[in-house]
């Protein structure tokens, strides 16, 4: 079986984790994100935050519809 890097060359990532932790290392590594939203707040600050569109819809049903 072929080995599985992330984006930072770190090879099995999931191993010995549970599918929370797991899910929580792909957001913060943005594997796989493939949304991101532009956040611009009251006192100009920016901040942009990376999801996973399947994890939104699966919560929302306002995502589910988009």
């Amino acid at each position: 079986m072929a080995a599985v890097f992330t984006p930072k060359g770190e090879q099995d990532w999931q191993k010995n984790k549970t599918l929370s932790q797991s899910m929580i290392y792909m957001l913060q590594n943005k594997i796989l994100s493939d949304v991101t939203f532009y956040m611009k707040y009251a006192d100009e600050k920016e901040q942009n935050i990376s999801a996973h569109k399947f994890v939104l819809m699966s919560r929302s049903p306002v995502f589910y519809t988009m």
